[in-house]
Formats: C-alpha cells, structure tokens, sequence
C-alpha cells in the first residue's frame, strides 16, 4: 500500500544519506532490515510476500532500489521461497550472470540469476536482476541435500538459515556445534584442510575467481558456505562477483604462498588453506582445466542461446 511504499522510499534516502559503507547495527542500518506486507502479480496469480530494503553500498540506494523479497503463506514464486531484486548495474549487467553459469558448468553451487520486468504499484522500473537467496531451495536446485548454510567471520561461524528452520532437522541442529570445531580446529591449526573443506570445489570457486580477475566474491564477509551433511565438508556459496579484470591486474591468488610451512598463529584464512599442500596442488589442477582454450570454448557454446535471450531482456531497457 501507500504508506508502505512510502516507508521503503524513505529509508532508501535515509541509508544514501548516511551511507556509512558497513552494514552494522546502527539505527539507519537496522531500518534496512524492517520488512512491509506486499502482494506481488506474476502469471496472473497474486502472492502475499514481505519486502525490504536491500543493499550495504549507495549503488543500491538511488532512483531505483534494491530490495529483498521474502515469500509468505508457503508459496514460491519461480521456484523460490527468497530471492533479490535489484538494478541490473549493481551486479555489472551480464558478468554475474556469466559467472553463475560458470559455477554451475563446473559444478560448483550457483544461485539463480534472471532479468524480469517490474513495475511498483503501475511505476515501469527498467528491467531488474533478479537473484536467489540463500535456503534449502537453493540447495534443492543444485542437487544438495538440506544443510547448514554459513559465513565465517573472524574464526566464528554465524549460521544464516532462521532457527525455527534448523529446529525442524535434527541432522542440521546437531551440526551446528560439529561445524564450529571444525572451523575453529582449522583456524587454530589442529585440523588440515582436507578434514574440513571439500579440497576439489575450494580450489575449483579460486581458479575461476582468478580467471574473473576480481575477488570481491571470496571475501569471507560475502561468501557463504555449505556444510554437507553426507560428507560433512564444507562447499563454498559465491555470489556478488560484479566485475571483470584483466588477470594480471591482481594476479593469482595462488601468487607467493607459503606451502607445508609454519604459519603464525595470526595467519589469515587463505595463508592457512594455500599452505595445504593437496589444496594448493588441486588449485593448480583447475587453473590448468578451465585456463584450457577448449574448454571456454565448449562453455561459451553450451550457454551461447540462453544468452542471446538474456542480452535481449537487457537490451529492452
């Protein structure tokens, strides 16, 4: 209704007013994540859900905003329970798009990722990118069995699925506390990384992040991580990768790390997983595999008549 679009817009101002560049506890920070009632028309049915402000930068905040939908009642909406909306600029238009369907060609776990047209309460937006958020749909549509989803934060595990979830599987709620001594064994050095980590899709996601020549996508804060109740290793979840550099503009990440050597004790995570030896030997493996001509090749042909619909939704606006 009105005065609830009208309360979104208002913090949408206030958050690129007193952009801060984090996204903390502060009171401007806190109002992002006040959800509204909404209905939202797709194919003719209409679906009750909750939207909010979505967005930790100023990209998010401008004529036309970002926001986090959250469907209600038990319905999905395209097979999703929780998926973003947003200006197809702040993911850098097709490179996120790009680079999901590269996850999913090496089989790694890829969010959806589509371009819709919208409108807001009959206001034509420009097409938006629409991408999925992190559940157990998620892990249903990448062929994984419902598990715990994660982020590690200095060391500390900080599980990102509500706990009323977690509360209804016993296997996740036991896990919990499995998971956090296996990051913090790791951190502290008492476990190797083949004993946490599934080595293959760690070195797999780095490979493919030096091809794309950014690293926004593998800092800890904004990666999640998948803990597999069948092998009970941990897969990463990357998302937000945005931009395409040169590879030499940052080089590999690979570059100068110390391998089966002492680390100090305030060692960072990726010094802890390159100085594995059989993590750092798989890297160089997939830097090999997806470097190969042939191999981009066959991508680029695989994907090449799904893109051509994709670009035409862009070029719309």
């Amino acid at each position: 209704n009105h005065k609830n679009l009208q309360r979104l817009e208002y913090i949408k101002s206030v958050s690129a007013e007193h952009y801060i560049g984090l996204d903390n506890e502060d009171e401007v920070s806190l109002m992002r994540k006040k959800w509204v009632p909404a209905e939202i028309g797709y194919n003719g049915d209409k679906f009750p859900v909750k939207i909010r402000i979505k967005g930790q930068s100023i990209d998010h905040w401008g004529k036309f905003p970002s926001y986090k939908i959250k469907v209600t009642d038990g319905n999905t909406i395209l097979g999703m329970k929780r998926f973003a909306l947003q200006h197809p600029k702040t993911r850098g238009f097709m490179n996120e798009w790009y680079f999901h369907k590269f996850l999913k060609y090496n089989g790694l776990i890829n969010l959806r990722y589509d371009f819709v047209n919208i409108s807001v309460n009959g206001d034509t937006r420009p097409v938006y990118a629409l991408e999925e958020n992190f559940g157990k749909r998620l892990l249903e549509n990448n062929s994984r069995k419902d598990g715990l989803i994660f982020r590690i934060l200095k060391s500390q595990v900080q599980i990102q699925q509500p706990e009323s979830e977690i509360k209804k599987v016993s296997y996740m709620k036991e896990g919990i506390e499995d998971l956090k001594m296996k990051i913090r064994d790791f951190s502290n050095g008492k476990l190797v990384a083949e004993k946490v980590f599934d080595i293959e899709s760690m070195a797999k996601l780095y490979a493919i992040i030096d091809l794309w020549g950014n690293r926004h996508a593998i800092q800890l804060k904004n990666t999640r991580f998948y803990f597999n109740p069948i092998t009970t290793l941990i897969e990463p979840i990357a998302y937000d990768q945005q931009v395409v550099y040169k590879t030499q503009h940052l080089g590999l990440m690979g570059e100068e790390k110390k391998v089966n050597e002492k680390v100090s004790l305030d060692a960072d995570f990726f010094e802890l997983l390159f100085n594995n030896e059989k993590f750092y030997r798989e890297y160089v493996k997939q830097l090999e595999i997806i470097s190969d001509k042939t191999f981009l090749d066959n991508f680029f042909e695989e994907i090449s008549s799904e893109e051509t619909k994709i670009v035409s939704k862009l070029y719309k606006s």
